[in-house]
Order: C-alpha cells, then sequence, then structure tokens
C-alpha cells in the first residue's frame, strides 16, 4: 500500500529537475540570455513530459522495478545523474536535429523559386537576372532582434500547421507500420524502431513546412515581388482547409481499423498517443529555436541563389591558392581528437564505466540482469552525458571552432568547406573501420532511450520515478524504416557542423549597407560584412572585391562586400 508520505516524496523528486532548472531564469528573465533561457526552459519542459512521463501509459499493468541502493544514500546522485541525462538528451534536437532541419531547408526552397522561375513569362536564366533579395543585418544582431521583440506570432502560426498535419501523419504512421510489420509493436517488448521513425517523419516533415517558410522569411523578389509570401500564404491556406478534413477522416479511418483488429487494438492506441505526445513535443521545440536558426539559413538560401546567378563569375574568380589552409587545419583538428581520445577521455571512461557492458545490459527496457541497481541506473544516465560530451559536443567545437577560424585566411567558404570537411570525414570513416571513435559518427544509435516505471528507497522512504531505459532501434529488420532513415543518419553529424560553423564565423560580425553608383540611372545596394584581420595592399587594389572604410569608436573597421540586389532609379 503506498502511503500519503511516499506519494508526496514521490512527486518531489521527480519534478527536482524542472524546479532547478527555473531557478537561473528568475535572475536573467529580463535580459536577452533570459529570453533564449525561457526557450530552452519550454523545449526541456515539454522534452521531459515526452520522455519521462508519456511511457507511463504503456506501463500502467507493469510491476515497478526495484532498484537496489544498499547504502540508503544514492538518491541524490542519481537525481543529479538522471538531471545531466536529461538535458544531454535534450540538447541533441538544437545541436545535431534542428541544424540538419535549417541546413536542407534553403535547398528545397531554391527548388520552390526554380519553378516560379518556370511559371515567370521568358527564359529562367532571363528571369533569375530579376531576383533580389534583402539583407540588412547580421545573423547574429537578428536572432538579437528577434529574441527581444517577443514576438510568437509565427511561432504559433507554423505549430498550428503542424498540429493539423498530425492527424494525416498519423495514418501515414499506420501504413508504415503495416507495410513494415511494426503494427503489433509494443514499448514493453524492449525491440522496436517506432522512435526512430517518429523522428524521421517529425524532420521531413518539418523541412518542408519550413522551406515555404523560408521563401516569405527572406524577402526574395522576383521583378520587384514578393512572391514567397504569396506561395506560404496559397500553401498555408491550402493544408488549412484541405488538412483539417483529411485529418478527421484519417483519424476515422484509424478508428475504424482498430475496432475491427481487436488483437493490436490497445497496443495501436497506445502507439498513437505516444506518436501524438512526441510529434507535439518535437514541433514545440522546433517553434521555439525557429528564431535561433533561421537567420543562418537565410543566409544559406541568399548565399545559394547568388551562386546560381553569378556561378560563372563565382567559379572563374576561385582562389585555390590557399586550398591546402583547410587540409592541414583538418589534420590538426584529427590530431587532437585522437590525443583527446587516447590520454582523456578513453581512460577516463574506463575509469567511470569498468564494467560497461553490464551496464548497458542492466539499462535496456527488458534488462538482461535480474535485477538492475539504482547504482546501474545512475552509470547509464552518466554514460550518457560522458557519450554526448565526447560524441556531440565536443567535435562541434573542435571542427566547426577551428573550421571557423580558418576561413580568417581562406578566401571563399567554398574552398574552405570543400578542402576541410572531405578530409574530416575520409578519416572518420577510417576510424570507425579500425572501430576507434570518430569525429563524425555515421553509424546510427542502438538505441532508443526512453523511461521505465522503477521505484527505489531513499531516506528510509519508498518513491518511484522513471529510470532512463534503452530499447533497442533495429532499422534494419524494416527495408522501408531503412530506406527513409539513410539520408537522414549519414549527413546529420555534418550539416550541423556546417550550421555551427556559419553561427561561430558570423557572431561578431557586422553588417553595413551602402549605395554605390554604377552609371547615372542606376545605383547598386551592397551589403558589407566585417572582415577580421588587416588586408594587405594587393588585396586592397584587386578588382575582385569591394571594401568599405569606416571609422567607428577610434577603431578601422574594413568590411568586404556582399553583393544583395540592385535599385534603379526612374
Amino acid at each position: 500500500m503506498v502511503t500519503l508520505e511516499e506519494v508526496l516524496f514521490t512527486i518531489i523528486l521527480n519534478l527536482f529537475p524542472i524546479l532547478i532548472l527555473i531557478l537561473p531564469y528568475v535572475f536573467i528573465r529580463k535580459k536577452l540570455i533570459g529570453k533564449l533561457y525561457l526557450r530552452i526552459y519550454i523545449g526541456i519542459l515539454v522534452f521531459y513530459m515526452v520522455y519521462w512521463i508519456l511511457p507511463v501509459i504503456f506501463q500502467l499493468s507493469a510491476e515497478p522495478e526495484v532498484l537496489e541502493d544498499p547504502t540508503n544514500n544514492q538518491g541524490l546522485m542519481f537525481l543529479g545523474a538522471h538531471l545531466g541525462s536529461l538535458i544531454s538528451l535534450f540538447a541533441f534536437f538544437p545541436l545535431v536535429t534542428l541544424p540538419f532541419i535549417f541546413f536542407v531547408a534553403p535547398f528545397i526552397a531554391l527548388l520552390y523559386t526554380w519553378n516560379q522561375l518556370r511559371k515567370e513569362d521568358g527564359s529562367i536564366e532571363s528571369n533569375l537576372k530579376t531576383i533580389t533579395y534583402q539583407l540588412k543585418e547580421s545573423p547574429i544582431k537578428r536572432i538579437r532582434s528577434e529574441l527581444l521583440r517577443n514576438d510568437w506570432t509565427r511561432e504559433k502560426e507554423i505549430l498550428k500547421l503542424l498540429i493539423i498535419l498530425l492527424p494525416i501523419s498519423l495514418y501515414l504512421l499506420q501504413v508504415i507500420l503495416k507495410i513494415s510489420g511494426l503494427e503489433g509493436e509494443s514499448l514493453t517488448s524492449g525491440d522496436t524502431a517506432l522512435g526512430w521513425f517518429l523522428e524521421i517523419l517529425f524532420v521531413y516533415l518539418a523541412i518542408f513546412i519550413f522551406s515555404i517558410e523560408l521563401l516569405f522569411s527572406s524577402q526574395i523578389a522576383l521583378k520587384g515581388r514578393y512572391f514567397g509570401e504569396a506561395i506560404r500564404k496559397q500553401t498555408f491556406k491550402s493544408l488549412y482547409t484541405v488538412g483539417a478534413p483529411i485529418s478527421i477522416l484519417s483519424i476515422v479511418l484509424f478508428i475504424a481499423e482498430s475496432a475491427t483488429e481487436s488483437a493490436t487494438a490497445t497496443t495501436s492506441i497506445f502507439i498513437i498517443i505516444y506518436f501524438f505526445g512526441y510529434f507535439i513535443m518535437a514541433s514545440v521545440i522546433f517553434v521555439l529555436f525557429l528564431k535561433i536558426f533561421e537567420p543562418i539559413s537565410i543566409l544559406i538560401f541568399i548565399k545559394l541563389i547568388d551562386w546560381w546567378k553569378n556561378k560563372k563569375e563565382k567559379i572563374r574568380r576561385i582562389d585555390y591558392s590557399t586550398f591546402y589552409y583547410g587540409i592541414i587545419i583538418a589534420f590538426g583538428a584529427i590530431l587532437l581528437y585522437l590525443i583527446l581520445n587516447l590520454f582523456v577521455f578513453i581512460p577516463l571512461f574506463e575509469s567511470i564505466f569498468a564494467d560497461s557492458e553490464n551496464i548497458i545490459n542492466s539499462a535496456k527496457f527488458v534488462p538482461e540482469t535480474v535485477n538492475p541497481t539504482l547504482m546501474d541506473a545512475i552509470l547509464f544516465d552518466l554514460m550518457n552525458v560522458f557519450n554526448f560530451i565526447v560524441i556531440i559536443l565536443i567535435p562541434i567545437i573542435i571542427i566547426a571552432g577551428l573550421l571557423a577560424y580558418i576561413m580568417k585566411y581562406i578566401k571563399t567558404q567554398f574552398i574552405a568547406f570543400s578542402s576541410y570537411l572531405p578530409v574530416i570525414i575520409i578519416f572518420s570513416i577510417i576510424l570507425w573501420f579500425f572501430n576507434f571513435q570518430p569525429l563524425i559518427n555515421f553509424v546510427s544509435d542502438d538505441y532508443w532511450i526512453t523511461g521505465q516505471i522503477s521505484s527505489s528507497n531513499f531516506l528510509n522512504i519508498n518513491f518511484y520515478t522513471l529510470r532512463t531505459a534503452a530499447l533497442n532501434a533495429d532499422l534494419e529488420k524494416s527495408v522501408v524504416l531503412n530506406a527513409l532513415a539513410l539520408p537522414y543518419l549519414y549527413t546529420r553529424y555534418v550539416f550541423n557542423l556546417i550550421i555551427w560553423t556559419l553561427i561561430i564565423l558570423y557572431g561578431k560580425k557586422i553588417f553595413k549597407s551602402k549605395n554605390l553608383p554604377i552609371d547615372d540611372n542606376h545605383v547598386e545596394k551592397v551589403v558589407f560584412s566585417t572582415i577580421n584581420d588587416y588586408i594587405s595592399y594587393d588585396d586592397y587594389t584587386q578588382e575582385q572585391a569591394q571594401y568599405l572604410i569606416t571609422k567607428k569608436k577610434r577603431e578601422l573597421i574594413v568590411t568586404q562586400n556582399r553583393r544583395e540586389k540592385k535599385l534603379r532609379i526612374f
């Protein structure tokens, strides 16, 4: 019989992570960092509800596992490790998943642009010359201004659209589960690829939605008209008017189909509830970080348009003299990571997780050991934190940081990326082949993390919680899921590096616009961005680039031009 004391103690302990994380916001809520922290906190809160609370619905009839604690004093250690694991697992979204969305979307938006050019009178080449766009401020400055505005209108509109599409995705899920032979799977079996499909389905849907939004937010114009706004309005209106009835029909079809298959009806309903929860969680996290990543995505889109318009000139002007800089720095990044692995990460891992195989086995949803202990749960949470730091955080800092640094000396970003990243990718594959931790991880995760009802004892009081548990996520047993997963799994750790490199690179850049006369009837609006070092006289006098020298607070700021658009004066 559960006592009132145990119920209250359980509530307090399970709310501990959320209560601890809200404290910093109290002191920084009026500052810019406070606006950013609020978005992060809301994201963690929603993530916590779905990953550690929602899985309870699958385990209502299950007996809670007893996590033995012989010392009766490991409760606080468990709370700390569990909090660290929560933050690490959540951080995967803004560090890896969302950058993938915001990197791929500009390329899809480019296809929409091509289609619009094709519809206009005249050839695509002639229409391409009439495309103009606005870029008035640096990405970081735009992020600051958007956060300080505290306007959630666009976020609400996109979230509403994603929720409308949710039932359609629900029926699509049901169809693919049937094709894959996974419709009868239950999360309690400890073996399911459902989680991967949920993530992949959302990523592809978010790319589609944001690529349309990008046409609007980038303010790209064709012959002086903002065509992105019209496409966005028409598409969103169609999704609202057509999507809502189809969504209702999808729910009716699902209920009818489940009613005819009573054996799997309950399981399917639980899966759908979990799908709804996960989809809403991912949608909320996406819109929370929209204004953080969108300016970089706009920059990528504009660079793609600019390259398309001037590709012949840009290819002719590529300077390969600094190509080897990227190769040298890439080898430096590899060497640094190898040294850290050999002398820091591996010894640290072996000292903390001496029996790592047993820790992983005990953490499985259906553990191979008879009774996992509270210390087993603590060690698995710490292992999640350790893996996050070594596999995700450190490679981003090393690879993106060094690449952003070397771009000061390489004259074009194309040369920087094409000389640096291939070396990192090739050596990552070689390191993986020899069973060594690579800088870029191309291997899909073997497990899908969720929560499992457990009980333990702290201060002689029993409490209930959800320990971090691992579901075996074997994509290979489903050809459909494997095919859908491949583009995402094998590129996400590369695309996120490009996004974070650009964020670091443009973190301190200032954009200035100036109208430069072309002839008596035309001026060209040119956007300049700051460069980091003094240029040589030869660089200053070359024809390939224009420079604007301004004086501000006793400092000379030398800026290199970024062409934005041409204005006609009548």
